[in-house]
């Protein structure tokens, strides 16, 4: 069954993905928020929370590594160690 409300989606990625990985990985990598040590596993959950709260239909925010989107109604949240894009790629 789809959750179709936006608080039901944005509680049950909360509830369900794994915050604890992804800060065993910002430990391990010496990752900074804001010239802040690695942060708490606390603020790490706030900040995926407020992006998914604040993410608008068909479109994307990142920040700190989490990418939250909203897709014809659906929420998804990502955290992304390395991407790369050749679109701007010129050849010489």
């Amino acid at each position: 069954m789809k959750i179709k409300d936006k608080e039901q989606q944005i509680e049950h990625i909360i509830d369900n993905f794994d915050f604890s990985k992804v800060r065993r990985t910002m430990k391990n990598e010496y990752w900074e928020w804001a010239e802040v040590d690695v942060p708490s596993l606390i603020h790490i959950i706030e900040e995926a929370t407020r992006l998914l709260n604040d993410v608008k239909n068909n479109s994307i925010l990142a920040t700190g590594g989490f990418k939250a989107s909203c897709r014809d109604g659906i929420y998804q949240l990502e955290f992304i160690l390395a991407e790369y894009d050749s679109e701007f790629y010129k050849d010489k």
